[in-house]
């Protein structure tokens, strides 16, 4: 017998797909490691504890739990979401600068080069506002990836697209993103957010984390509204944003606010 809480840790930890197949597949892995443990005398029939998943099943997906380190306010860091072929995902993304003398090596960022070549161009065009010397970051002494390696394809991460923007503004202005929330969206040269399609599937990988605030392009607000359920809406706040402006006002954050908001998160 599955004990009580059985199903909703499998769900929460374990299942990141939308439907229901690798359920049944994590259900069925139990029932046949446990028979057999009984079958060898390992232990008596009875009730399986959710207390017992991850000694049978091994650690939970990493999608799912966003820990203390990932939550801290870090300069250069932004949560981002992207959609796989099993559901919604969080996935951050981290800016990196070398000191003036060096340059760093090419590698594969994981983000869209077009999305790139966009960030540069509004920490360069908002250098103002962002308080920043609009030279001060060069394409030859920083980098944007990902903070996990993952295989993404070209739809997937065109939803990195703010959320690399947010890293590297943040990596420009010395001001953290907030760790309380993530950006979604597609990216024009001139800043304007695009839909992209996946967006609930992403909004519920979100709120999976613990991630209760997530930037969402206006154009699809409100059809995203209309896509999730209201138990789903009430524990999330969704911001529409129409420009990465806008964005970038909402999500960064001087440093002695961003230390308050980690001593609440504690």
């Amino acid at each position: 017998r599955l004990g009580e809480g059985v199903l909703e840790a499998l769900v929460d930890r374990y299942d990141l797909e939308p439907g229901v197949r690798r359920l049944r597949r994590l259900i069925t892995t139990i029932f046949r490691r446990v028979g057999a443990q009984i079958a060898l005398g390992e232990r008596p029939p009875g009730e399986f504890s959710h207390h017992e998943l991850e000694p049978l099943l091994g650690p939970p997906a990493p999608e799912t739990v966003v820990g203390s380190a990932q939550r801290r306010a870090e300069v250069g860091r932004a949560a981002g979401l992207a959609r796989t072929v099993e559901g919604g995902r969080v996935t951050w993304v981290e800016a990196l600068q070398a000191e003036p003398a060096h340059t760093l090596p090419a590698f594969p960022t994981g983000v869209r080069a077009e999305a790139l070549a966009a960030a540069f161009a509004f920490v360069r065009s908002h250098a103002q506002q962002l308080r920043v010397d609009p030279d001060s970051l060069r394409p030859e002494r920083v980098r944007v990836g990902l903070a996990s390696p993952t295989t993404l394809d070209e739809s997937a991460r065109a939803g990195l697209d703010l959320a690399a923007l947010l890293a590297l503004a943040s990596l420009a202005s010395d001001r953290p993103v907030r760790p309380d929330v993530a950006a979604v969206g597609g990216l024009t040269l001139r800043g304007e957010l695009t839909p992209i399609e996946g967006l609930p599937e992403m909004v519920l990988a979100a709120g999976r984390c613990g991630i209760r605030t997530v930037l969402v392009p206006a154009v699809s607000h409100g059809a995203l509204v209309r896509a999730l359920s209201p138990s789903t809406l009430a524990g999330l706040r969704l911001v529409a944003v129409d420009t990465a402006a806008e964005a970038a006002r909402r999500s960064l954050i001087d440093i002695v606010i961003a230390r308050g908001i980690e001593s609440e998160s504690a």
